[in-house]
């Protein structure tokens, strides 16, 4: 079905090619026109060798078939000649053309090109055997195209297909009826040993640590370790006091569980800070601090979180200090960032004073705007009608509460989202309907290659449930963004670095410029962790994200107010939190302490002491902070009126005098709950 080329058929062959290479370079998906990473490993130069040939080979038969289907819709002699002599009629043509115009288009694009040589080998199949059968003649270019299209095929499909068992529950074998939410807990996590004396600049040399996010994972992927439930957590085990340094036995669980180490993808892996990752070929590079220097062209921007202003407890009596000195290590940057992006908790109780002395000291900053959502400490005492009334102005407002919004910078989009207003007992962070609604209409007119960045205070996905880190509908969220080829998720709460791959989503969550809270599991609860003396500054920071519009990826850097590794710290913070449970475990029988009279609850740990108290009718009851971080108690149910935000020392007390139970829990920590059960 093919005439014999000719030099003008060449030329413009040629030229239908370049047309298509040029907008090839603009789609997701593609490694035309990238430039390779100085610190791309062998391994990922030689897949994206691979992925430019075989691209070469797709804009190649996407040309051919433009331009003989073309041939054919519009009616060239010999084509109308040719199906002529196959003797079925003209209408053949034109379905035959459409097909393949149809087709080449598809094989344009990086993620329907597989799909496209399937469908458009079926065609060749059948001109071959016309060209046998029919006509009467060797059917040389229909058996070349025929080759090109089971390479293509072959080289998508299969690739996709087995990248995608290895990421399946399926593949992990049959999961129990009751398997618990998968968690990062540090029985699973690969240990991280604190560097030598002296050897922070050994920690901070490059390295590369490759993690497979395309579709396309190779066999010989390098083995990670899957991240699961831990027995420590189950039953009766308290989290945090199982040992956590016990890893060769971890190990070895690890690898007679039967589970490919490949599907560490869909969990969550601990990074130190430090690293830049730049995506090439779907393959994460890293290389040290100071080393990502903007290029021409690129965006720019900086996240901090977790302020704190006004806290003044053991784990940091001087946060403005520190936020000062975090917003020093941003101006000291060569190159200044377009803006800043805070993801919450900028006040510890949202006071006025609070929020103008961390206004003061972020415009110190010598960046443009500054762009804000709010945490959990910033709408405690009014429901965010403070934070809105300072930055709030052109944001989205619903029926409760508001402050959500979009902005659009460099190619890139940005959406600023809420989820720590209007909590629900047990539960987690929360967007609700009318935030979701309008996260769907916000993207519906962008184009799917569009980078999107989402910045909100909780994670959105779930880090550590027990803990209240995590969004309950964060995944419906996300839901509305899988069409998109880039989608990075920025958090904070949790004063920590984390990082999760899922698909075409990036997740990270930041340090504080504040306090640390303990990696999740290895103490009893979360809060302001003490770390030793002079070791403070390792685990504060801030992240400067990179966007080069060529690659279509985010490259986000962690940096510590030091330039140390955090890990040693994190660890020495751990160990005493957890030496400090033990120690009041075993001079009191528990980890909180005792409620000095009959009706008093004690909260500290983040828990309530006791969970369930029993009074007489018209007794009161009395709460007593002893945590380092504020709670606020509310009714669930709306029987008795909520507390003040209460901070360290301070105490609320109700009379009941209705007999029944008024369950309650914390409207800033909503994962506390407990009960008070009136008697008559």
């Amino acid at each position: 079905m093919f005439n014999q080329p000719g030099l003008l058929h060449a030329l413009l062959l040629a030229l239908v090619v370049s047309a298509l290479y040029a907008l090839r370079k603009r789609l997701p998906g593609t490694q035309l026109g990238r430039g390779r990473d100085q610190f791309e490993s062998a391994h990922g130069r030689r897949r994206r060798r691979q992925l430019i040939a075989l691209e070469c080979t797709e804009l190649a038969l996407a040309g051919v078939f433009f331009l003989v289907g073309g041939a054919k819709l519009i009616g060239r002699h010999d084509m109308v000649e040719l199906f002529r002599s196959i003797g079925v009629g003209q209408w053949l043509r034109y379905v035959t053309g459409i097909f393949e115009v149809v087709g080449a288009a598809f094989m344009v694009v990086p993620l329907a090109s597989g799909a496209s040589s399937v469908a458009l080998g079926t065609v060749m199949i059948a001109a071959t055997l016309i060209e046998l059968f029919v006509l009467r003649r060797p059917p040389i270019a229909a058996m070349a195209c025929l080759s090109a299209h089971t390479y293509v095929a072959w080289s998508r499909l299969l690739h996709r297909s087995e990248s995608a068992q290895a990421l399946t529950p399926s593949a992990m074998g049959p999961m129990p009826a009751d398997a618990p939410t998968m968690e990062a807990t540090p029985a699973d996590l690969p240990t991280m040993e604190p560097a030598p004396a002296g050897q922070n600049e050994a920690w901070n040399k490059p390295r590369t640590i490759e993690v497979y996010i395309d579709n396309h994972l190779p066999r010989d992927a390098p083995q990670m370790p899957h991240i699961h439930d831990s027995p420590a957590l189950s039953g009766n085990h308290q989290p945090g006091i199982s040992d956590p340094s016990d890893t060769h036995s971890q190990d070895d669980a690890l690898d007679a569980d039967g589970l490919d180490r490949r599907n560490f993808l869909s969990c969550m892996a601990w990074v130190g800070t430090g690293l830049v990752w730049t995506l090439s070929g779907g393959v994460p590079s890293s290389s040290r601090l100071g080393a990502q220097t903007p290029k021409k062209g690129e965006l720019f921007f900086m996240q901090i979180s977790d302020s704190h202003i006004g806290f003044d407890k053991a784990a940091n009596n001087d946060v403005t200090a520190t936020l000062r000195s975090a917003i020093g290590k941003i101006n000291a940057l060569p190159v200044q960032p377009a803006f800043l992006l805070h993801t919450g908790d900028i006040t510890q109780l949202s006071k006025p004073s609070e929020f103008d002395t961390a206004d003061q000291v972020l415009r110190e900053a010598r960046t443009g705007k500054t762009f804000y959502v709010p945490g959990e400490h910033d709408v405690g005492v009014d429901g965010g009608a403070s934070y809105l009334e300072r930055y709030g102005k052109g944001t989205q407002r619903g029926r409760v509460g508001g402050g959500w919004y979009s902005f659009d910078h460099s190619g890139v989009h940005f959406m600023g989202l809420v989820n720590v207003l209007n909590l629900k007992a047990g539960g987690l962070g929360s967007l609700g309907a009318e935030q979701l609604d309008w996260i769907q209409r916000d993207v519906k007119g962008l184009s799917s290659s569009t980078p999107i960045v989402v910045f909100a205070h909780v994670p959105l996905w779930s880090v550590y449930p027990a803990w209240g880190w995590g969004t309950d509908d964060g995944a419906q969220a996300l839901s509305y963004l899988k069409r998109f080829g880039s989608v990075t998720v920025l958090n904070g709460h949790i004063h920590q670095t984390m990082q999760k791959v899922e698909g075409n989503v990036s997740f990270h969550t930041a340090l504080s410029t504040a306090f640390p809270q303990p990696r999740p599991g290895t103490a009893p609860s979360p809060g302001p962790m003490v770390v030793p003396a002079g070791q403070l500054r390792d685990v504060l920071g801030v992240r400067e994200v990179h966007y080069l519009p060529s690659n279509r990826h985010l490259a986000v850097v962690d940096h510590t107010l030091s330039g140390n590794s955090p890990d040693a710290a994190f660890a020495a913070g751990e160990a005493a939190a957890r030496a400090h449970a033990s120690s009041g475990a075993a001079a009191g029988g528990a980890a909180v302490a005792a409620p000095s009279a009959p009706g008093d609850v004690n909260i500290d740990n983040f828990a309530f002491s006791p969970k369930t108290v029993t009074v007489s009718a018209g007794s009161k009851v009395t709460w007593r902070n002893r945590d380092d971080v504020p709670h606020r108690i509310q009714s669930t149910n709306n029987k008795f009126a909520p507390s003040p935000v209460l901070d360290t020392k301070g105490v609320y007390s109700i009379d009941l005098k209705e007999g029944g139970e008024y369950p309650y829990f914390c409207s800033i920590h909503p994962m506390m709950q407990g009960k008070i059960v009136v008697t008559r």
